[in-house]
């Protein structure tokens, strides 16, 4: 019986620029705004009241999306009352900051009951394009929209709305996990953007094997707490393992904060690092799941995009 599961929808969204379009930040920070603005617009209907305090918030595909409210008693999140967004924004494009480029791929990923929400995301992503991004309102085309290697978009351009989530699934065995068979590990891990998450209560590049295991955990928990399925149990990470030939620097990346009102910078590690070692299965499992979700906080941006080598895998990194 498996006590950890997740249902997703990988949704990859190839867009036509009208002109050559110059990104002053990363596309996805950019993206997660438009969508944020244009969800707000479709869905609000109630703007006198703040999400938090609105009778709609817990319907409302907005607040639902991007406020993602909880109840102060959740079990493991004991006294927050927002949550990890059900959602995660990936440039699946290479770009330069500063440097045009007139096609660009983005893929979102939707978790749980917000899959349900795709044709939504994709109405506030097609109007964003119709309406042009920025000053010179540059507008932009939406060309493709697959998931699982069907094309969902429809020669009226509207969604065909009929499409099947993936999932994934693990039964966790708790302590019995730690004192299993272990397996060795020789992995390069690439930071594909930046992998941002604390060790010691801050944020930084040296952190060791261990804490990158337990990163991938904590989102592991959440995300599937959140809107899958698991049943708390023990972890305490292998401690045969460990990072060699560590090459990482660390990547900011600007944004204009509409609710903050100022600029912010947000980034974290980027590079490779290699895993070396043996492992418990588990770990090779959390090793997977950190490939499809990602890894360490504000994935929602863009960020913590992580990536296992492959034999014979070409992987590109994203600047």
């Amino acid at each position: 019986m498996n006590n950890i599961g997740l249902t997703y929808i990988d949704a990859v969204f190839s867009l036509s620029f009208e002109r050559p379009f110059s990104f002053l930040t990363a596309p996805s920070f950019v993206f997660r705004s438009i969508l944020g603005s244009q969800l707000h617009s479709i869905a609000c209907i109630a703007r006198q009241n703040t999400c938090k305090t609105c009778q709609f918030n817990r319907s409302c595909i907005y607040a639902v999306i991007f406020e993602t409210i909880l109840d102060k008693n959740t079990a493991f999140l004991a006294g927050r009352d927002k949550g990890s967004h059900p959602f995660r924004i990936q440039t699946d494009t290479p770009f330069q900051i500063r440097t045009p480029m007139t096609e660009l791929r983005l893929t979102i990923q939707l978790y749980g009951f917000a899959i349900q929400y795709l044709p939504y995301i994709f109405y506030a992503i097609q109007q964003a394009g119709k309406q042009g991004l920025f000053k010179d309102r540059t507008r932009y085309r939406v060309s493709s929209v697959k998931a699982a290697g069907q094309e969902l978009l429809q020669a009226d351009e509207n969604l065909h709305t009929v499409y099947a989530p993936s999932s994934v699934s693990y039964d966790y065995k708790g302590k019995a996990e730690e004192t299993a068979a272990v397996v060795p590990v020789h992995k390069t891990i690439h930071l594909c953007s930046p992998l941002r998450f604390k060790t010691g209560g801050k944020y930084t590049l040296s952190f060791s094997a261990q804490d990158f295991l337990l990163c991938i955990h904590r989102r592991l928990v959440t995300l599937c707490s959140l809107y899958g399925s698991y049943t708390p149990a023990a972890y305490t990470p292998s401690a045969d393992v460990r990072i060699t030939a560590k090459k990482l620097s660390w990547l900011d990346y600007q944004y204009h904060s509409h609710r903050q009102e100022k600029i912010i910078s947000m980034g974290g590690a980027t590079g490779s690092f290699t895993l070396t070692g043996n492992i418990t299965a588990y770990e090779q499992f959390l090793l997977s799941f950190a490939d499809i979700f990602g890894a360490g906080k504000n994935t929602n941006f863009g960020l913590g995009d992580v990536r296992s080598e492959k034999a014979g895998e070409d992987i590109t990194l994203k600047r």
